[in-house]
């Protein structure tokens, strides 16, 4: 059930039961990144995209503040399927 909460991208209605499962709730209701959401807003969207990968992958590695930051702001950027997909393939993969 909490995949599937997931893929509809409200994880928070779900209960969390599973390895990284709370990170990924967690993240869904975190706060992006207003530095990286003001890049995007200023025309540079490419960068502040690869900035926010990067900051996934740092969460992934085991920062997960990162992880969080880097979700809440692919969905803040306008990427929510990307975030959904993200955490989806991390969930299966813990």
């Amino acid at each position: 059930p909490f995949l599937a909460a997931v893929a509809r991208g409200m994880p928070e209605d779900a209960r969390a039961d599973g390895i990284g499962y709370s990170l990924v709730r967690d993240a869904f209701g975190a706060e992006p990144d207003a530095a990286l959401v003001t890049m995007a807003q200023d025309g540079r969207t490419g960068e502040a995209i690869l900035r926010t990968i990067a900051t996934v992958q740092q969460g992934i590695d085991g920062d997960p503040i990162a992880f969080q930051s880097g979700i809440a702001t692919l969905r803040a950027l306008g990427l929510e399927d990307v975030a959904r997909r993200m955490s989806l393939q991390y969930l299966l993969l813990q």
